[in-house]
């Protein structure tokens, strides 16, 4: 797993020097699922020093059996997709509040959203005068 803080060979690039840790856990934990699970999520923190969290991700994703690792039971992936959600909403909220062509409880009853969030960001755009009471 170090290896991908190390200099690569010449003619080696970032994406070859995954697959062929990858390829070694997969034969080392064969038959330990659980081992290998802690392997590749040891492999991402360490990616991230050498700043190859993105393309160490993509090669787990297609060249690990999906039955040994999901991504969509990362943490990870979940905070990140809990974090888009809220800015999707927030974003939606900003948008309806601006064209006035619905009430407060109509956009929180349109997005699922809480009338509270809906209330604090309409005071935000007033306070920064985009909106008018």
């Amino acid at each position: 797993m170090m290896a991908i803080l190390c200099k690569y060979p010449e003619g080696s690039n970032p994406p070859e020097v995954i697959v062929r840790i990858l390829k070694k856990l997969e034969i080392l934990d064969a038959w330990e699922r659980s081992k290998l699970i802690k392997h590749l999520l040891h492999l991402k923190v360490i990616a991230q020093l050498r700043n190859l969290q993105d393309e160490t991700n993509h090669q787990i994703e297609i060249n690990m059996p999906k039955s040994f690792y999901d991504v969509t039971k990362d943490p990870a992936f979940k905070k990140g997709i809990q974090e888009g959600t809220e800015k999707i909403t927030r974003l939606a909220i900003e948008r309806l509040l601006l064209k006035q062509i619905l009430s407060d409880f109509d956009i929180s009853e349109a997005l699922d959203a809480p009338l509270a969030l809906v209330e604090s960001i309409k005071e935000e755009l007033i306070q920064s005068g985009r909106l008018k009471e």
